[in-house]
């Protein structure tokens, strides 16, 4: 196993403390700090794209929030042609990577008892959630005991990839039980360069040891290495990274390939094309009462930080051992909707600027509101900057460019 990023080593507190998140969003040391190009219909805004740069990828950086998705949306991928991916056969998958915390066994429809990955229940005990989880109650959308299991639309406590006040990241939860393994062997710090290739079959990479990503030298000053294998070459990239890497390796549109000098391996035009993001609406009000987060999470109040992180250091427990978004829920837009097509995220706090920004006031928000569009019909695409590895790829989701979304979030 390779990976560009550093290692979650046990004593960085800033990946493995829940209310670090920030840290991580704020910072490129392990983050591959992304950007979007100008999007023509939301006023040419550019978009910040946060990605994990760091064993267990963006599990490491994330919210922590953990949400399999409606049963119905499975099922649709199977109808589009996606065969076998409906939520029967995926379920047993879901349970099995799982250890949620209120299980009922090995008898559980829904939640799994003994997999790797640690589920838990978000405490919701600020009264703002409460008071959020009530106006969910009085409205009729009601609420939800388990977003995860068989009812997801209504308001609800959210779960959290979160184990004894400590983020279980799936480097967490796979790769540091299996370090001991003489078959599996980890290296950081290595950027992969290019898949290699037999005719069409992968047999190994081309990777460069401690990349400078910021530099501006000729990348190929860079003394390259590679490494072959028996078997099966795994690339686990994410969204972004997977296409450029094989985009890099001369595998996807021909003609793009050859505007950057990359040999062409396999011409496969989808690669890179059909990107696909919800955009959400923050949703924020001033609090009556100064009950918020504000005066716990911003560094104008240092001394009640300090004393967060003592008691996160000490006790794995206190303010520092959530990420805070522990309500939200789904809702359909319409009667006509066959499942919710809306997602609500609660926060006792603001986030501005994606977090790169404090707060000033006590506030808080209802939402990461996905309003309308969870299923978005705009489609976009990634495509080469450069034939360097170290440049980002041109990133365009094409926000707002199909009618319907339009429609929907109005």
């Amino acid at each position: 196993m390779i990976e560009a990023g550093p290692q979650d080593y046990w004593w960085d507190w800033r990946l493995h403390m829940p209310a670090a998140l920030m840290y991580n969003l704020c910072h490129d040391r392990y983050n591959w700090f992304y950007h979007t190009v100008a999007q023509k219909n939301v006023a040419n805004r550019v978009f910040y794209w946060p990605r994990g740069r760091v064993w267990g990828g963006s599990s490491t950086v994330n919210a922590m929030v953990y949400v399999r998705g409606h049963p119905l949306d499975y099922d649709r991928w199977e109808s589009e042609g996606a065969r076998g991916w409906n939520f029967k056969n995926c379920l047993p998958y879901f349970k099995k990577a799982e250890t949620y915390q209120y299980s009922k066994g090995p008898d559980d429809p829904y939640r799994g008892h003994n997999g790797p990955l640690y589920v838990t229940r978000g405490y919701a005990e600020h009264p703002l959630h409460q008071a959020f989880l009530e106006a969910g109650r009085q409205h009729p959308i009601g609420t939800t005991d388990d977003m995860n299991g068989f009812k997801q639309e209504g308001l609800g406590t959210m779960d959290m990839t979160i184990q004894d006040g400590i983020r279980c990241s799936t480097s967490r939860a796979y790769i540091w039980p299996n370090l001991s393994r003489t078959n599996l062997h980890t290296s950081s710090g290595i950027t992969c360069t290019r898949v290699l290739f037999d005719g069409t079959r992968a047999i190994g990479i081309e990777f460069i040891r401690k990349i400078n990503f910021h530099g501006t030298d000729n990348i190929d000053s860079y003394s390259r290495e590679k490494i072959y294998c028996e078997g099966d070459v795994i690339i686990c990239g994410g969204a972004i990274n997977s296409p450029q890497l094989l985009m890099l390796s001369g595998v996807g549109p021909a003609d793009h390939l050859r505007t950057h000098d990359i040999p062409v391996v396999v011409d496969l035009p989808g690669v890179g094309q059909n990107l696909v993001d919800h955009l959400e609406v923050y949703v924020q009000q001033k609090c009556k009462l100064p009950i918020t987060l504000y005066n716990k999470s911003s560094w104008r109040f240092p001394h009640n930080m300090i004393k967060i992180g003592l008691e996160w250091f000490l006790s794995r427990k206190g303010l520092g051992a959530s990420s805070h978004l522990e309500t939200g829920g789904f809702a359909r837009s319409s009667s006509k909707v066959k499942h919710p097509d809306i997602q609500f995220h609660f926060l006792p706090s603001t986030v501005h600027d994606d977090g790169r920004k404090v707060g000033n006031c006590h506030a808080f928000q209802a939402g990461y509101v996905h309003v309308g569009n969870m299923r978005t019909k705009s489609k976009g695409c990634i495509k080469l900057a450069s034939r360097d590895p170290r440049r980002h790829p041109i990133i365009d989701p094409n926000y707002l460019s199909h009618e319907d979304d339009w429609k929907e979030f109005r």
